[in-house]
């Protein structure tokens, strides 16, 4: 990749706290550790029109994995509120490319290994081909994965390096050191359409419609770990910036 990553100024410790908002950040933590109460509601559709909201699951690692729903059922493509902080809840907008960077506010202890982790945007999400629980299921796939170091050219510069590697690292939280390693950075999805035109006996749609082929995500990870600011009111706080986006592509176009 023939760019760099520049981050903004860092927060001070009080914005941190000023500006943590744990409703925000609790789509993944309670996904797993008290299901929300408001989960994927049934749709009569198996498949998306254009600009609707994109569904999918997060999974855990047993075999065969168990399934909930997230943020609300939603396919997480965090976008930046009016403070500039990440709206969890926002989710993918069929066939809608979207682009957002935001700054991420966090407690370490209870949001590292998942809020912050590669895996819950990538490998244990399970992504719904339409509106309706019954809809195919899309498994995601990695087509590679960076790493952010800074530029042994320039100090001052972070660069993105190749890993030469799919597999996508779990991040990892030191209670010790109060940090968090391979915290996701960057995430970009491709999703692949293709139109189908359906005969008499489809149970899918009787008139055309776009169908989702496959899901791809290009993973940035951070070199270096986050360490959080210490002393507050027993919460591990820190802040990372993230960007998200997403493009589709229309087999045939």
């Amino acid at each position: 990749m023939d760019y760099y990553w520049a981050d903004k100024p860092e927060l001070t410790t009080q914005d941190i706290v000023d500006l943590r908002s744990d409703a925000d950040a609790n789509g993944f933590h309670s996904s797993f550790i008290g299901a929300g109460k408001k989960l994927l509601q049934a749709q009569q559709k198996r498949y998306y029109a254009q600009g609707e909201k994109m569904y999918s699951e997060i999974c855990d690692t047993s075999s065969p994995p168990v399934c909930k729903p997230q943020y609300l059922g939603a396919f997480p493509l965090p976008f930046a509120s009016v403070y500039g902080m990440c709206n969890n809840y926002s989710s993918a907008a069929f066939m809608e490319n979207e682009s957002n960077e935001c700054t991420q506010i966090v407690d370490l202890i209870t949001d590292c290994e998942n809020t912050l982790n590669p895996s819950f945007y990538t490998t244990r999400v399970q992504v719904f081909g339409g509106q309706a629980q019954s809809s195919d299921k899309v498994t995601m796939t990695v087509s590679d994965v960076y790493r952010l170091q800074r530029s042994p050219a320039n100090e001052a510069l972070v660069e993105y390096v190749n890993t030469g590697s799919t597999v996508v690292p779990n991040s990892v939280f030191n209670a010790s050191a109060l940090s968090c390693s391979n915290v996701l950075k960057e995430i970009a999805y491709t999703v692949k359409v293709s139109e189908v035109i359906p005969d008499a006996s489809s149970t899918v749609s009787k008139s055309a419609y776009l169908k989702v082929d496959s899901i791809s995500a290009l993973v940035v990870v951070m070199d270096q770990p986050i360490i959080a600011l210490k002393g507050l009111n027993g919460k591990a706080m820190a802040s990372v910036q993230q960007r998200f986006s997403i493009k589709f592509e229309k087999k045939g176009t």
